[in-house]
């Protein structure tokens, strides 16, 4: 467990806190709770891992070292927390996911029933209660786009990271057809179509459901930013990071795709905190 936190209720390897959400925070968490619960046990390995893994090669670093016995940080987990299964699965020492949703903390905390050194906690990433200087690796993925201040959230995660340590991040893209055609008219169906009209209709289509669909988070998630590469790259800058863009690892950099998606329908980033701090 991360020493010197506030007091919280801890159940088991869960530690709740009372925090006081904005309505729009409050129906993102509704939402996530209800949508995560359609990740199967085996999703994060299936789908998250192997692309992990590419950006890990694109890197330089060998994954099967690159995360073994560092102290890990899943920022905005979810209810199947990704981030936290893809650094056990790579031999991560320990595994601390934090989330804004009560209900995707539990849920994700019991898909990790009996792994040591993990926990979970309930946090706004745009107040973190943790010391600076935590973590080795940093794992941010789909999240900061839907918090209601981004930079200010990334800016929070930067601080957790230890000098020399490294942030990976994903946030949506911009560009192509399906970015700025197919997700505006996604926004418009879900003005009209009630969330829980459409929850029964996709139970005939379950594979929508899947978070790597993410066809009701685009309708309904009432949060939602996408940026061009630029602007994300900005954001490492002003934090005296260096980044790298990593293309999304299912979307190559070809014509077709980069007419389908533009920049990508996720864009990520990582940078290694210089060892001399900044915050």
């Amino acid at each position: 467990m991360v020493d010197n936190l506030p007091p919280t209720s801890k159940v088991g390897e869960i530690a709740i806190s009372n925090l006081h959400l904005t309505p729009r925070e409050q129906a993102t968490v509704e939402l996530y709770a209800d949508l995560h619960r359609h990740a199967s046990d085996t999703y994060a390995l299936e789908y998250l891992l192997p692309g992990f893994r590419q950006h890990l090669l694109a890197l330089g670093l060998i994954p099967e070292t690159a995360i073994h016995g560092m102290r890990v940080l899943d920022a905005g987990c979810g209810g199947f927390a990704g981030g936290a299964a893809v650094a056990v699965a790579l031999g991560a020492g320990s595994v601390t996911a934090i989330d804004l949703s009560d209900a995707n903390i539990r849920s994700a905390a019991k898909r990790f029933a009996g792994v040591p050194n993990a926990c979970f906690r309930v946090e706004t990433l745009l107040d973190i209660q943790m010391p600076s200087e935590q973590f080795d690796f940093v794992y941010s993925v789909g999240v900061l786009m839907i918090t209601e201040d981004p930079e200010r959230a990334f800016r929070e995660i930067v601080r957790l990271v230890k000098p020399g340590g490294r942030i990976y991040i994903g946030v949506y893209g911009r560009g192509g057809l399906f970015n700025e055609v197919a997700v505006p008219v996604m926004k418009l169906a879900g003005c009209i179509i009630p969330r829980s009209l459409m929850a029964r209709v996709l139970r005939f289509t379950p594979w929508l459901l899947k978070p790597s669909t993410s066809l009701m988070d685009f309708m309904y998630v009432p949060i939602e930013i996408h940026y061009r590469i630029a602007e994300i790259e900005a954001w490492f800058i002003r934090a005296c990071l260096t980044p790298t863009f990593l293309r999304h690892p299912y979307q190559p950099d070809t014509w077709w795709n980069r007419l389908l998606f533009g920049d990508g329908t996720m864009i990520f980033f990582s940078a290694v905190k210089p060892c001399q701090s900044t915050n």
